[in-house]
């Protein structure tokens, strides 16, 4: 009955340090935790690590934050759609005044849609900045 079959297992870590760096891995001078994400980067991109090695050859960890396009994409539609989801207000609001009926909503209500609504306009403002 065939259970396994014998392979080679380092014993010392200079000889698992020398059979990694034949595969391709690196001795990194320093570990460096990822920062973590603000909510708005978390809406536009992440950190990726970044290796640099110097003239003294030993590699150097570090974090990058980059832009991902289709999250920074996917964001600005989320928040268009949001508002174009309060659009009905200011129309139903508008087309009262120019027949002169009353308000549909009262003005606390608007007022707090209006202001929502242009947050909304500013974020997006701030994400497509992100694309050009």
């Amino acid at each position: 009955m065939l259970i396994g079959k014998e392979e080679h297992y380092p014993t010392e870590v200079d000889e698992l340090t020398e059979e990694l760096q034949a595969d391709g891995w690196f001795e990194v001078e320093t570990f460096v935790p990822c920062p973590t994400p603000t909510d708005k980067e978390r809406q536009v991109g992440d950190y990726f690590v970044v290796y640099t090695k110097p003239e003294d050859g030993k590699h150097v960890m570090s974090w990058q934050f980059k832009v991902v396009e289709a999250e920074v994409n996917r964001s600005i539609k989320l928040l268009k759609k949001e508002l174009a989801d309060t659009d009905y207000i200011v129309i139903k609001t508008y087309e009262s005044f120019v027949v002169g009926l009353p308000a549909p909503y009262d003005t606390e209500r608007l007022r707090e849609a209006t202001s929502r609504r242009q947050e909304l306009r500013n974020r997006i403002g701030e994400l497509e900045e992100y694309l050009t």
